[in-house]
């Protein structure tokens, strides 16, 4: 669950890791403002999310919540703009969060091809693909 909670947290909305600098702090909060903005999704919405999937619950789709994922992973290289998830870019942040770069690889493999019909509805599938495999993310830390 571990890397599960540092994409929620740390990329989605922008929340603080005790291990993220002050600097990337803030960068992650401009970027989780830009994105709610953007889509027009309120940001209880966005929180209320992160909190259901982290405690355990079914993942709801929405289509601007998937928008929202599109632009945030945008904004910090996950997605290019064609809507293509970038697995070696998914893989750098795993090694610099000291996280176990092969299973990130392994469940990342498993989700990047998920094209939807735009940018925001493959973000939203790669995240049904991450919850909806159960991923062993809570073994991923290094």
């Amino acid at each position: 669950m571990k890397f599960l909670a540092i994409v929620l947290a740390a990329c989605i909305i922008g929340c603080c890791s005790a291990e993220m600098s002050e600097e990337k702090k803030n960068k992650m909060k401009a970027i989780r403002d830009v994105c709610i903005a953007q889509t027009e999704i309120d940001a209880a919405a966005v929180e209320a999310f992160h909190d259901k999937v982290v405690g355990g619950e079914p993942y709801t789709r929405d289509p601007k919540h998937d928008c929202y994922l599109f632009c945030v992973f945008q904004n910090i290289g996950l997605q290019r703009d064609c809507g293509k998830i970038d697995a070696d870019r998914f893989i750098e942040r795993a090694k610099k969060a000291n996280l176990n770069v092969a299973l990130v690889t392994e469940e990342v493999n498993k989700c990047k091809d998920r094209a939807g019909k735009d940018g925001c509805e493959s973000a939203g599938n790669v995240m049904a693909c991450f919850i909806d495999n159960k991923a062993p993310f809570h073994e991923m830390h290094a």
